[in-house]
């Protein structure tokens, strides 16, 4: 367990069971600020902020699977979240982000997953952000059971990128989506992303009881 500390490097876990609380991990030079790609399962990241210093040369605070980021606040890297399998993300902040020329920011980024929790979070990004969410079917294996609820959620070309567009991407790649009851903000963009909150939901991506937090069409659903 490390409970309590200030991490000023890169972080790569390699066992079970880890849990790392109530700690700063602010570390500009990572690629990678934690990385759990080994197969692992248990980790759990409570109470903990990563601040990647506004490192424009690495990809997000957190990749891999088989973790679990309970009030994370993340911030300060090109991406949040690269999600792989067995992930929860919940009751955490995920917010400015480091925009360059080139970036392609996502607050929670899949290239494939087969268990995917995403609840309860606040994930707004900046103009010139991609998404706050995007599950990039087209790089996937596998598309599955991706659980997004309950969040607040705002910015990016889309806000949601739901994984599936009829025509597009693969059928059988897709099973168990669902967007639901989510709220989107209008405080970056009038229409949640630049172009609009959701896109790629088609059917049978789930999307339901979703509404807008404020602005003119404040408590009303988002189609």
């Amino acid at each position: 367990m490390i409970d309590g500390k200030k991490i000023t490097s890169c972080l790569v876990i390699k066992a079970n069971n880890v849990t790392i609380r109530n700690s700063l991990i602010t570390s500009g030079g990572c690629y990678f600020n934690v990385l759990a790609d080994n197969g692992n399962t248990g980790i759990q990241l409570t109470d903990v902020e990563i601040d990647g210093q506004g490192n424009t040369g690495g990809d997000s605070a957190i990749n891999g699977g088989g973790f679990t980021c309970l009030r994370c606040d993340l911030h300060g890297t090109v991406d949040g979240i690269k999600a792989q399998s067995n992930v929860v993300v919940q009751d955490s902040w995920i917010h400015d982000l480091t925009i360059g020329n080139d970036s392609h920011n996502d607050g929670i980024q899949s290239l494939g997953t087969t268990s995917l929790k995403v609840l309860h979070n606040r994930i707004v990004m900046a103009d010139g952000a991609t998404s706050a969410i995007i599950l990039s079917t087209g790089s996937a294996s596998d598309m599955r059971n991706v659980q997004i609820s309950g969040n607040l959620l705002g910015g990016g070309a889309f806000t949601v990128y739901g994984g599936y567009e009829a025509g597009r991407d693969t059928l059988s790649k897709i099973s168990n989506i669902s967007v639901t009851n989510n709220r989107f903000t209008t405080s970056v963009f009038p229409r949640g992303g630049a172009f609009g909150p959701l896109t790629s939901v088609d059917s049978p991506v789930a999307v339901s009881g979703n509404t807008w937090a404020d602005g003119t069409r404040s408590g009303q659903p988002v189609s």
